[in-house]
């Protein structure tokens, strides 16, 4: 009889402790939390992610969520009318098998400035985004802008793809990747800069001036338009494609 009560206890810790290595993907992170860090109104925000993939939402109201490991917790702070979120590297702590985001749910009122870097995540916005002036850069992750409104701005990677769905701007706008393609539907540029030094660059947006226009010299292609317009679309990658329609 307590040779088989020794053998459950032994069986229930097993159990137990492969529903630990199950559940707990964050390697020595720290367990999963899904946290808001701050209500707050803002007008203008700066994020610097290290691990984290950075979400931008249109709102009504000022929000900024973060689920992932504990330990990886950004810290937030407003003042002055900026929004500051700082995600810092720490030794020794590393995520093995899973993700963590920073959801940021932007205010009614448009933003003067939106800057966002990340290191090792991908760069989300969804909804109509405005702003005066935006950059967001990833160093190691993709770009995906759904509905932005600017006067101007930058979108950059250094290995990653960028995908640009309805920008609207007034003074233009730069893509860049450095190892990635470059894909834009539906602009309203009124010239174009488009070059890639190792990639195919094509063109359509369904105006009789840029339609179906593809350049591939071998080892790159390019296509420029109306560089002296106000609202000039500027995009280079390096070693990726870029399409515009």
């Amino acid at each position: 009889m307590k040779h088989k009560f020794l053998i459950s206890v032994l069986l229930a810790a097993v159990a137990i402790g492969l529903t630990g290595c199950f559940n707990n993907n964050n390697g020595n992170a720290g367990p999963t939390i899904n946290e808001t860090l701050s209500k707050k109104n803002f007008t203008s925000l700066n994020v610097n992610a290290n691990d984290a993939d950075v979400k931008l939402y249109a709102s009504d109201q000022a929000k900024v969520i973060y689920n992932g490991p504990k330990k990886l917790k950004p810290e937030v702070k407003v003042k002055n009318g900026k929004l500051e979120i700082t995600q810092k590297a720490k030794n020794g702590i590393k995520i093995t098998n899973g993700t963590d985001e920073i959801k940021i749910y932007l205010p009614k009122k448009a933003i003067s400035t939106i800057t966002v870097s990340a290191n090792d995540g991908d760069i989300i916005t969804n909804g109509t985004v405005v702003a005066k002036y935006i950059n967001l850069d990833s160093d190691d992750g993709d770009i995906n802008i759904d509905r932005l409104n600017v006067t101007r701005g930058l979108a950059s990677s250094d290995d990653g793809d960028i995908t640009v769905n309805q920008l609207r701007s007034i003074n233009g706008f730069n893509l860049n990747s450095s190892d990635g393609d470059i894909n834009v539907k539906s602009s309203n540029a009124t010239g174009f800069d488009l070059t890639s030094d190792d990639g195919d660059v094509t063109i359509d947006t369904g105006k009789s001036s840029t339609s179906g226009k593809s350049s591939d010299n071998g080892d790159g292609g390019s296509y420029q338009e109306k560089l002296s317009s106000r609202n000039v679309l500027r995009a280079h990658s390096d070693d990726g494609d870029v399409v515009v329609r």
